[in-house]
């Protein structure tokens, strides 16, 4: 009997599975590391949006304890809401829990929180 070198069919088949098995790992770990990239530069972007919010809102006293929500003006699909409620009331102090959340919302519609924040804002009510 006559050997000829070379590679049988099944040899080959097992090489392309395991090639292929390969190759879709690698993309499946590629997808992931895009998306992961994509929520940090999001979350970089709500913290921004959220730092630029409370400075503007810090410097204008007459914004204190109003709740709302809007959008963000050059950042589509951005959005802010905040909600102001009552803390504490003494005679002398009054303090009060302020929650800034940063939203976006993507193609499909959908709503992600992407920052929170909570403080306490203190107003004597004596001055």
């Amino acid at each position: 009997m006559i050997r000829c070198k070379g590679l049988t069919l099944i040899e080959v088949v097992v090489s392309l599975v395991l090639l292929a098995t390969v190759a879709t790992s690698l993309l499946h770990a590629q997808s992931n590391a895009l998306a992961q990239i994509r929520a940090t530069e999001h979350a970089d972007t709500a913290v921004g949006l959220a730092r630029e919010l409370i400075v503007s809102w810090k410097m204008l006293p007459e914004t204190r304890s109003i709740a709302g929500e809007g959008s963000f003006a050059g950042e589509p699909g951005w959005s802010w809401s905040r909600t102001v409620r009552p803390y504490s009331d003494t005679r002398d102090l009054t303090l009060t829990e302020v929650m800034l959340t940063i939203r976006r919302t993507n193609e499909r519609g959908v709503a992600h929180v992407f920052a929170e924040y909570t403080w306490l804002e203190q107003r004597n009510e004596k001055l």
